[in-house]
């Protein structure tokens, strides 16, 4: 009864994906990672399990799951919100932002991702105040497809006034991009 619930749920989360032949090999491989459990064989199931993973993950479209503005960020999800979109003067434009959907690539048991950030800041009157194309580039490898990845912006001395932090994520073993923007008040 568990595992027809289990497989049910896992169904209809693989109902979201874009490909019935995606959706075939993903629920394949949970069924057989769930047969090895069965039998006693976990190893061999988690290596399973990690492929639906990066199967699952790698037909989601590039997105920003979470993006905050912060008063300090310490690693991936632990970080303290700032409340509101204003700094004063001589704080910094700390943010935190964990992009999604980028391609989880698979060499040799290391499961890859390369995604990199150009980002700019403009004042109000469209002025340019600050451009950097590849600012943050993460490749890395990984034993899991499960890749904890966050990334950290953070600009010193900018003068009183509104701003639009402008920025691009790009996945570069997909060649996609997102353009993203957060506006925000120095005091």
């Amino acid at each position: 009864m568990k595992r027809g619930l289990l497989i049910i749920g896992l169904v209809f989360t693989l109902a979201f994906l874009p490909s019935w032949a995606q959706q075939k090999e993903i629920e394949k491989t949970i069924l057989q990672a769930l047969d090895l459990v069965q039998k006693g064989d976990t190893q061999k199931a988690v290596v399973l399990l990690a492929e639906a993973i990066m199967m699952i993950k790698n037909a989601e479209d590039l997105s920003i799951g979470q993006m905050f503005l912060c008063t300090e960020i310490n690693g991936y999800r632990d970080y303290i919100k700032r409340e509101g979109n204003s700094l004063k003067s001589g704080e910094p434009l700390l943010l935190y932002i964990e992009p999604a959907g980028y391609q989880i690539k698979k060499e040799d048991n290391v499961y890859k991702i390369w995604v990199s950030q150009d980002a700019s800041i403009v004042n109000e009157k469209g002025d340019v105040i600050l451009q950097q194309n590849n600012w943050v580039e993460f490749k890395k490898g990984f034993t899991s497809p499960v890749v904890p990845f966050y990334i950290t912006n953070r600009v010193t001395d900018i003068p009183p006034g509104k701003y639009t932090f402008k920025f691009t994520i790009k996945d570069k073993y997909r060649n996609s991009f997102l353009d993203h923007s957060f506006e925000f008040v120095v005091e």
